[in-house]
């Protein structure tokens, strides 16, 4: 069995364009695990994010927030991504 995982630097997600070519060129590229670095996330707007990438043809989602100008990250499984694992977080800002 293989896995393909990707690490990409997005250098923000907060503009609707910029995450929908994102999202949809992941989607395209058969990725099983992608982890996305610099999203500039903050709290309010995971849930929307989520939502996002499930419609375009992805699976779960899981994301830590910096603020609205740096840091934050996210790790975007694909929709038959079927390996299971713990998911352990510790952020101590």
């Amino acid at each position: 069995m293989s896995i393909k995982i990707a690490s990409i630097n997005v250098n923000g997600l907060r503009n609707v364009n910029k995450r929908t070519l994102v999202f949809n060129w992941i989607v395209s590229q058969n990725i099983d695990l992608v982890c996305l670095q610099e999203t500039h996330c903050t709290q309010d707007q995971t849930w929307l994010w989520s939502k996002e990438w499930k419609e375009y043809g992805g699976g779960e989602s899981f994301w830590n927030c910096g603020t609205n100008e740096s840091r934050g990250v996210g790790i975007l499984l694909n929709k038959d991504f079927t390996l299971s694992f713990d998911v352990s977080m510790i952020d101590d800002k």
